[in-house]
């Protein structure tokens, strides 16, 4: 009687185990990332990489109000709307540079995804609409989910 307790305990646990493995997986390829670099003030460092399951991870790099690594998981909502606007902006029919004349101005690099192969557009705020768009959702998704990265914020 011992024995079979434990048997099914240990059963119990290890379907457990299969069901949490499944439910935070999924596609952990990543969809699209964003690195912002720095300016001579205090433009927020970081960087932020969306897996196709949702999962963001983020880099607080320098003149963020968290340094280091943390993750949040986006609503599935929010996921479907990213990879349409990913889709949409296409950055495979963009140059990798696009240059700018502001000496100051932080670059910002956004990279997408697609079946094992990536492509990488850098520039600043003479980028096109669609790369802004991109970015500024990326940002405005970041901070709905307690990650400010739209201000940078002085170390002093």
């Amino acid at each position: 009687m011992r024995t079979t307790i434990l048997l099914l305990v240990s059963l119990s646990l290890i379907s457990a185990q299969k069901c949490k493995k499944n439910t935070s997986g999924g596609d952990t390829s990543p969809l699209v990332e964003m690195h912002t670099g720095a300016c001579f003030g205090y433009c927020p460092v970081v960087t932020l990489t969306v897996l196709n399951n949702g999962l963001v991870r983020y880099n607080g790099e320098r003149f963020v109000e968290k340094i280091g690594k943390d993750s949040f998981n986006l609503t599935a909502e929010e996921l479907k709307k990213l990879q349409i606007k990913v889709k949409e902006v296409n950055l495979w029919q963009y140059p990798d540079m696009i240059k700018t004349d502001v000496v100051d101005a932080p670059f910002v690099t956004l990279t997408a995804y697609e079946g094992g192969k990536s492509k990488s557009v850098r520039g600043s705020f003479d980028r096109p609409a669609p790369l802004l768009e991109l970015e500024g959702m990326l940002k405005d998704l970041s901070e709905a989910h307690g990650f400010e990265v739209k201000r940078g914020v002085n170390p002093n």
